[in-house]
C-alpha cells in the first residue's frame, strides 16, 4: 500500500513516514518546507527520510491548487493509486494564529480543502486528519472530555472555540465530514495533545526547556505552571495516525495519555534528567491558553486499538539525548524571526 504524508518535514510528519515506512507501507511526502520557523530543523528530517528506500518527495504548497493539481496528484498517481492520506501540514500555534489569522486560514482551511479535492479526483479512498485538542472549549478538564466527545452525527454542536488556531482546525474538521457525507471518503479526525520528542518544534514547551536548561538560562512559564497538559511522545503519536489509514467510516478520536501533568513538573523532571537545578522566569498567561487538557483515551483504545506506551521520563530522556547530539548546530536555530532557505530540491 502507498500513502501520502502532507507535512512530511515537519515534526511529527518525518516520525510518521518513518513508522509507515517501517510498515512497509511506501511512502509519499508533501511538504512546502515553508519558513513559519528555522528551514534547518525541516531539512535536517526530511534528510533522513531521503535516504529511505520507499520514500518520494514531492515539494508541493498545499495552498496553490495549481501546484497540487500538477505536482501532488501526479505524485500520488504515479505507481499505484494511494490508498490513504495522512494530513499534518498546516500551521500550528494559538499565539501565531492571533498574529496572523489570515495565513492560518489559508494554510488549514484552504490547503485542506484543495487536498480534499485532488483526493475526490483522483480516487484517494481515506484521509486522516491531525487535528488539535485546542478544538475542546473551555471549561475544560480532563473529567469533561467524554461529554466533548461526541459521536460523528454531533460533533459539531460543540461550544465556541478560543483561537482562530482551534476555529481553522474545527473547519478542516468540518470538510473532512462533508467529504465523506458527499463522496464517500473514509476519513479519521485524530485530535492530538501536546506532542513532543526529539528533533521538535522550536516554539513548543518542551524544547524551549531543554535549550534553557541546557544553557543555564531562565525556563519562561507563562503563567503560574500548574497548568496542565497532556504530553503524549511523537511516535506513540505516529503510530496512532499509521493505524488510522486502516478505518473505515468516519470516526474522531484523541490521540494523548489521558493523564495531564503540570507544566512545573515537566521542568523539574527535565532538571534532574540534566543534573541542573532549572531557573523559572514567570511571565503573563496568555489569554487563549486553557488550563487544563487530557484525552479521552478509553473512547480511542475502543475505536482504534491504540494506547500511548511511552513513560513521560523516558520520552524526556530521548529529548535531551537528542539536544546534546546535535547541541552544535541546534543551540543555534532561530527560535523567533522565520529562517529560510532553498537548499532543498523539488523532488526526488
Amino acid at each position: 500500500m502507498k500513502i501520502c504524508v502532507t507535512g512530511c518535514a515537519g515534526f511529527i510528519g518525518a516520525y510518521v513516514v518513518t513508522c509507515a515506512l517501517r510498515a512497509g507501507l511506501s511512502v509519499v511526502g508533501v511538504d512546502n518546507l515553508s519558513a513559519d520557523y528555522d528551514v534547518r530543523l525541516k531539512e535536517w528530517r526530511l534528510k533522513r527520510l531521503l535516504s529511505e528506500p520507499g520514500f518520494r518527495f514531492c515539494r508541493t504548497d498545499l495552498t496553490d491548487s495549481s501546484a497540487v493539481r500538477r505536482r501532488m496528484e501526479k505524485a500520488l498517481a504515479t505507481d499505484g493509486r494511494a490508498g490513504a492520506v495522512i494530513h499534518l501540514a498546516g500551521r500550528v500555534g494559538l499565539r501565531r494564529s492571533l498574529e496572523d489569522p489570515s495565513a492560518c486560514y489559508e494554510s488549514n482551511v484552504g490547503g485542506t480543502l484543495n487536498l480534499l479535492e485532488s483526493c475526490r479526483r483522483i480516487g484517494v479512498p481515506r484521509v486522516v486528519l491531525a487535528s488539535t485538542a485546542a478544538v475542546y472549549a473551555e471549561p475544560q478538564g480532563q473529567d469533561a472530555l467524554p461529554e466533548m466527545l461526541p459521536d460523528a452525527v454531533g460533533m459539531f454542536g460543540q461550544p465556541s472555540v478560543d483561537s482562530p488556531y482551534a476555529a481553522s482546525k474545527r473547519a478542516a474538521e468540518q470538510l473532512i465530514h462533508s467529504y465523506y457525507t458527499t463522496y464517500g471518503i473514509d476519513a479519521v479526525v485524530a485530535r492530538l495533545f501536546t506532542v513532543y520528542g526529539p528533533a521538535g518544534h522550536p516554539e513548543m514547551s518542551v524544547f524551549r526547556f531543554v535549550r534553557a536548561i541546557s544553557g543555564d538560562e531562565p525556563v519562561e512559564i507563562y503563567g503560574d505552571g500548574t497548568q496542565r497538559r497532556d504530553f503524549t511522545y511523537v511516535e506513540d503519536v505516529a503510530r496512532g495516525l499509521v493505524a488510522a489509514t486502516r478505518l473505515p467510516g468516519f470516526h474522531v478520536v484523541d490521540l494523548g495519555t489521558g493523564t495531564p501533568i503540570a507544566l512545573l513538573k515537566v521542568v523539574d523532571a527535565l532538571g534532574a534528567i540534566m543534573g541542573r537545578t532549572p531557573r523559572i522566569r514567570y511571565l503573563p498567561a496568555h489569554p487563549a491558553e486553557v488550563v487544563d487538557r487530557g484525552a479521552d483515551v478509553d473512547r480511542t483504545e475502543g475505536i482504534l486499538g491504540w494506547v500511548a506506551a511511552t513513560p513521560l521520563d523516558a520520552g524526556l530522556r530521548q529529548c535531551v539525548s537528542w539536544f546534546e547530539e546535535n547541541r552544535g548546530w541546534v543551540t543555534s536555530l532561530n527560535l523567533g524571526e522565520p529562517y529560510h532557505t532553498e537548499r532543498i530540491a523539488p523532488d526526488r
